[in-house]
């Protein structure tokens, strides 16, 4: 379960590390689920990071409990308030969407 955080906390890094800031000038919402205070102090500290690299945008980081996020999360992908970065759960089915998929097909 440990090496799961720690590759979604390197793919958050290389997506808010690795993207074209220029590009990204604006807003940035970022929302992820992280279990306890050390997974949200590393998000933390790479969205500070990534502040500080790119001044020219504002960020705004959403850190939720991992079980309300994953209720929360696939609703909000529907309309406009869904987050430009967001994490998910390596091999975690979301049966949400899915489910959603297939009543309206």
């Amino acid at each position: 379960m440990r090496l799961i955080h720690c590759v979604a906390a390197a793919l958050v890094a290389a997506i808010l590390g690795g993207g074209a800031p220029a590009a990204l000038a604006g807003v940035l919402a970022v929302s992820i689920g992280a279990d306890d205070a050390v997974q949200r102090e590393a998000y933390k500290t790479l969205v500070n990071d990534f502040r500080i690299a790119n001044p020219d945008v504002e960020v705004h980081l959403t850190l939720t409990d991992t079980p309300s996020y994953r209720r929360a999360l696939p609703p909000s992908l529907d309309g406009d308030a869904a987050p430009d970065v967001f994490s998910w759960f390596a091999a975690s089915r979301c049966t949400t969407w899915r489910c959603a998929a297939s009543s309206t097909t």
